[in-house]
């Protein structure tokens, strides 16, 4: 419990009462029987003290004061908690205030609620291993002066910290491992994104990014889907073709690993030696003349690297 009151001593003023004598760093309060102050200034006179009947002298620091403050707030994670440390300074403004009220309202508790109000909005935005919820504290509180009108104290926050509470700890050690896998899918996904705008190659591509599909599987269900859309079969290889460089170029597959399937795609299609570049870019009108009834997965090598014979 913090008390700023330095001195509180007997005051009889009589008939002829001496105005108290006042010193730096104080506010002297002049203080009735019923606990009614008066501050003692340079307009106070000997006529004001007979009058008031006082009959205690109250000396009040004024001098700046220090604050450790420690609570705990729930995070994004809830019900898992952060403490919060939070260094203040503040000062007496109003020594009357202060001393009528001080014995309702504890000032550690007082400054301790009223940050709390500050922080726990924005603790619930922070999850407990979201290192920026530091800065965002220290930025909030310390860009604001406070006040305690009860007591007539104002206050600044110097330093403010966070970190995870005692009864999150073993939550944080669980939730690592998983934060990591998500934030690791939510990358593949990403990188998946930034290859095509077209929804059903981004499906199929996603699976190759995470895994969950092989190259050669990939490429027959692209090449399925385009057929449904009834791309003629220009189309289709050209589509294949982009979406093999597409994972070239973003090092999902290696160089060889493309070069190889694009060749066996285009050995087996009876167009002649074409170059891919010009197959990339040309619009054949002729493509309705190209004949196969190869399947994908006979134009595509095999695990060992070797195309179907058919």
């Amino acid at each position: 419990m913090t008390n700023l009151i330095k001195s509180e001593l007997q005051y009889n003023g009589g008939l002829f009462p001496k105005i108290p004598e006042r010193a730096s760093g104080q506010d002297t309060l002049l203080v009735t029987s019923d606990g009614i102050a008066k501050k003692v200034d340079d307009f106070l006179t000997t006529k004001d003290i007979r009058k008031g009947n006082y009959v205690k002298v109250v000396r009040v620091s004024t001098l700046p004061f220090l604050l450790n403050i420690s609570f705990n707030v729930v995070s994004k994670n809830k019900p898992y908690e952060f403490t919060i440390f939070i260094d203040v300074e503040g000062c007496v403004e109003n020594s009357i205030l202060y001393y009528s009220n001080m014995k309702s309202y504890d000032l550690s508790e007082s400054i301790k609620s009223s940050l709390a109000h500050v922080v726990t909005p924005l603790a619930k935005q922070y999850e407990l291993t979201d290192n920026s919820f530091d800065y965002a504290l220290y930025n909030k509180l310390t860009s604001e002066k406070y006040l305690l009108p009860q007591l007539g104290i104002k206050y600044s926050v110097l330093s403010a910290d966070a970190e995870p509470s005692e009864n999150a700890v073993d939550f944080i050690k669980d939730m690592s491992d998983a934060t990591l896998n998500v934030r690791v899918e939510k990358h593949k996904v990403g990188e998946a994104e930034k290859l095509t705008d077209v929804t059903k190659e981004l499906s199929i591509l996603t699976q190759v990014v995470s895994g969950d599909s092989d190259l050669k599987t990939a490429i027959n269900n692209l090449y399925e889907s385009n057929r449904k859309e009834g791309y003629n079969k220009l189309e289709d290889i050209k589509k294949m073709i982009e979406f093999i460089y597409n994972l070239q170029k973003e090092n999902i597959i290696s160089d060889s690993c493309a070069e190889q399937n694009i060749n066996s795609i285009l050995e087996k299609m009876p167009i002649g030696n074409i170059s891919i570049n010009n197959l990339l870019k040309t619009d054949n009108t002729e493509s309705e003349n190209i004949s196969s009834d190869k399947t994908l997965n006979e134009l595509l090598p095999d695990e060992n690297g070797e195309a179907s014979n058919g």
